[in-house]
This record gives C-alpha cells, structure tokens and sequence, in this order.
C-alpha cells in the first residue's frame, strides 16, 4: 500500500511532490494488469477457436472469415476494349497539282454522294470540269499513258477496262494500243465526258492521221507514175518511206491520253464513296483529301493492350454495339502489332478477319498462334484486330467508336473453378484451398492448378475432397 494511503488523515498533510509520486506508482500498476489480462484473454481465444485434429484456423463462422463458393463452369475471361469502324480495300483521292494551262484546281462537280455506290467507271467527283472516274485495278497509276508506252499499270488497266465489257486483243500485249485507248475513250463517253487527247481533242488527232494517209498516198502516187514511165526516182521512194514512218508514227503516238489525275484506283469495284471532304467551288491545294472508297462490308478495328492479347484464346467470342443503332456478334480477325503511337507496323492492306483456328487448350492462357507479342515492343504498344461483324456496321457508323466485349475461353468445358485468392502456395510449391468444415473449422485440400480468367482459377483436387457448392476461404486484399 502506498504512502498515501498509510498516512492517517489526523498527522501532517503530504507535500504535493509525495502525491504525484504516489499517483505515477498507480498508473504504472493500472497498466501493467491491463496488459496481464489482454494476454490471458488473447490465449483463451486462441486455445478456444483451435480446432483438434485440423488446422488452426478461425471457424467459419466468424464475421471476420470471407468465404466463396466452389463453382463448376467453363472459365472464360471477360474483356471490355473499344473498336473504329474501317472499310478495308480503302483508296483515297488527292487532289491533283494544276494542270498545263490552269492556275488552280476548283471542285466543279460532285455527281455523286457519300455513302452512294460507285462502280467502275462512274465519276467520284469533277475537277476544273474534269470527270475523275474509279477504276478497280491492283495497280495504281503513276504516270500519265500515252498511245505506245508498255508497262505493268497498262497491263493491270487492261484487265480492268476487260472487266468491264470492253475486249482487247491479246496482240496489244501491255501496250497501250487502239484497242485499249478505244475501250478508255468508251469509258469516258459512258460518264458523259470526253477522254483526253494527246493533241487537245478527238478532231485534231483524226486530222493528224488524215494528213499522214494523205502524205503517204501523194508520195506512193508519185513513186507509181515514176514507175509507170520507166524511171527510177530515189527521191519518189525515199518520199514513201519517210511518209509512212509518219503515219506510223502519228497512228502509234498521237490519241487517248489517260491522266492518272483523271483516275481513281481502288483495290475492288463496286465501293462505297465512305468520305466526300469537298463541296462545290472549293480551290483545292495539291495533296488535299478529296473522295474515299472503301468496301461496303464495313469492319470493326478494335484495340488491344498486350495484357488483353495474353488473354485471347482461338475461339474468343467478340461483341460490339454503337449505342442503341447497332449491335452485332464479330469473327475473330488476324492481329498486328502496333507501334506506342498506336500505328500498325506492317504495311498494306488491312486485314480482312479471317478466322483463327480453334486449339485452345483448357487453362491455356497463351496469345493467338502466330500473334505472340513482340518481347522488344514498348509497354505503350499494343495490338489491333480487324474483325468482320453480321449484320455490317451502318455506312454511317464510319469511323464512329464502338464498346467491345470480348468473352476468350480458357477452358474445353466444365471445370471446378474457384477465386485467385482462395489459392495458397507453400514454401515447397504445393498449392491448396481452405475448405470450410462442416464443424464450423477448416481443412486443406491440396489442388493443381489450371488457367486463370477474370480473377478465378480452374483447379483439381490432388490429396481431398473439393466438390461444386464446397465453400473456400478467400484472403482479403
């Protein structure tokens, strides 16, 4: 007892230096039987939850213990990203540099619409009065053709110009001949518009050629009557011929021209005009987007990150919808890489979404064969897949972002699934699941381990029982 309360209240009154002692000596006693009793109490909570013949874990019942049911499903990894609206098979219009003779080049027709239907040989827009008409060939044009050049655009454009109901003779070759400037001059009649010629019109070219004939027949007339008469003349026949490299001449030069200007190539004919970036009495710089064509089976380019490719499977299923106008189920299309400023690394045309096959294994968590990240890609690149929908996306649509959900299967069928984080791992690799007993304790199941989807697990037991409904501890984050 201290002091204080052996000091009897008949003697001396304590200084106040005797109280504050006596009080300091309390407070310490106080403290020092609170911690007693908090670590008798801690050792009857402990040896009253310890379960005899399990583990030593909380009962199952405690609020402080979170459980989750074991499932049986197919595991599948749910993915939301976002899509673009393309047209593969894409060629796009520029405006041509100003011609000989102009100081400008002014939109002076529209005979057409965005989102109508162009077929080869219709006119996509008109320039400086000046039809530009498209034209399906697998080579663009790169120079102007004149009457007599060969190559392998004359030779494309004669399979095109053949297509479209005009024949050539196999005899032309990959010259640009009579036959295929006649099958360019019909083309241009059928849009309503005269074709090009080298010498400025069709008159002026008809009377080159009439001037040659007539050349060559004045200087044949002369040779005969020197003939006829018995007298040689050197200078009569050195005329003819000279005549006749003339005529020759002005029949295999002088004609149609076709202006590559004139031309818009697409990859396949009928299009859609899917962008018209021009209106009436606009002057246009050289360069500048005028008309794009593309294909009427529109696509949907979606994005990816590469932590979304590692989770695609072969046989992924693929949604998209823009809002409440358009929903569709899509094929899964070939991927390509993509640089950190979001551009495809290769080149050409964009895929067409052609199906990948479907091996996929159970668990597998492996990217689309033949699509494997690039290791030495950056963490900003990515991946894009180009995918082909039904019903096809809206003209309209064109260009627009759509929500995409991508459902990948991680499993063949069925199998007991449970979350990541019911899953322990021991210090010797052995996985297992603490399944609650029905005691209200806990035993282990010793499990392997199969794919991981959307936070779950397939898992099998190795050494114990774990059935559908069987409920699983799961460790708080």
């Amino acid at each position: 007892m201290s002091r204080f309360n052996m000091r009897s209240w008949s003697g001396p009154r304590p200084s106040v230096e005797e109280m504050r002692s006596d009080g300091a000596q309390i407070v310490k006693r106080v403290v020092a039987a609170l911690a007693v009793l908090a670590f008798v109490a801690g050792g009857a909570w402990l040896i009253r939850d310890r379960d005899p013949g399990t583990a030593a874990y909380p009962r199952s019942g405690d609020p402080a213990i979170v459980t989750a049911e074991v499932e049986r499903r197919v595991l599948e990894s749910l993915l939301s990203t976002r899509g673009t609206v393309v047209s593969p098979s894409v060629a796009t219009l520029t405006a041509p540099s100003p011609p000989e003779g102009a100081f400008a080049v002014v939109v002076t027709g529209l005979p057409t619409t965005a989102g109508a239907e162009v077929a080869a040989g219709d006119a996509v827009v008109e320039l400086n009065g000046r039809p530009v008409l498209a034209i399906a060939s697998s080579i663009p044009l790169y120079r102007d053709l004149r009457p007599g050049f060969r190559g392998p655009d004359v030779a494309a454009l004669q399979v095109a110009l053949e297509a479209m109901g005009h024949p050539i003779r196999a005899s032309e070759g990959d010259a640009f001949g009579s036959d295929t400037q006649a099958a360019v001059e019909s083309v241009y009649e059928d849009a309503g518009y005269e074709a090009r010629y080298t010498l400025g019109d069709k008159k002026a070219v008809s009377d080159a050629r009439a001037d040659a004939d007539r050349q060559l027949t004045v200087a044949k007339d002369a040779a005969n009557a020197a003939k006829r008469e018995g007298v040689a003349d050197p200078t009569a026949e050195a005329a003819v011929v000279t005549a006749q490299n003339e005529r020759d001449r002005v029949r295999a030069t002088e004609g149609v021209l076709l202006v590559a200007g004139e031309v818009l190539i697409a990859p396949s004919l009928p299009a859609t005009l899917v962008d018209l970036a021009v209106s009436v009495g606009q002057q246009l710089t050289s360069g500048t987007p005028v008309a794009t064509v593309g294909s009427p089976s529109l696509q949907v380019q979606i994005e990816l990150t590469p932590a979304q490719m590692s989770e695609l499977t072969p046989d992924v299923d693929i949604d998209v919808d823009w809002g409440t106008d358009y929903s569709a189920t899509c094929a899964p299309g070939t991927v390509t890489p993509t640089s950190s400023a979001g551009q495809a690394t290769n080149t050409g045309e964009p895929p067409k979404g052609n199906p990948l096959p479907s091996t996929a294994e159970p668990g597998a968590g492996s990217a689309v064969p033949g699509q494997e990240p690039d290791p030495s890609a950056s963490s900003e690149a990515g991946f894009q897949m180009v995918v082909s929908c039904l019903p096809l996306p809206p003209v309209e649509s064109l260009g627009e972002s759509m929500r995409v959900g991508i459902t990948a299967r991680r499993s063949a069928g069925p199998v007991l699934v449970v979350p990541s984080t019911a899953i322990t791992t021991t210090a010797s690799g052995a996985t297992f699941v603490e399944v609650s007993a029905g005691d209200g304790g806990a035993h282990r199941v010793e499990v392997t381990v199969g794919g991981e989807a959307a936070g779950f697990n397939a898992v099998e037991p190795v050494d114990g029982s774990l059935d559908e409904g069987d409920r699983v501890h799961v460790r708080g984050p």
